[in-house]
């Protein structure tokens, strides 16, 4: 991940929420690569 953290509550906390949005950009990018490729179809 990118960025500088400026506060933690903990370590755990914080390795738990990175674990939590990278989860999240996961799933999101299979459905974004489909858009793009059916994007990309129509020209």
């Amino acid at each position: 991940m990118k960025g500088i953290c400026v506060y933690s509550y903990s370590e755990e906390f914080k390795d738990s929420y990175e674990m939590q949005i990278l989860r999240r950009a996961a799933d999101f990018k299979y459905m974004y690569d489909k858009y793009i490729e059916e994007v990309l179809e129509k020209y």
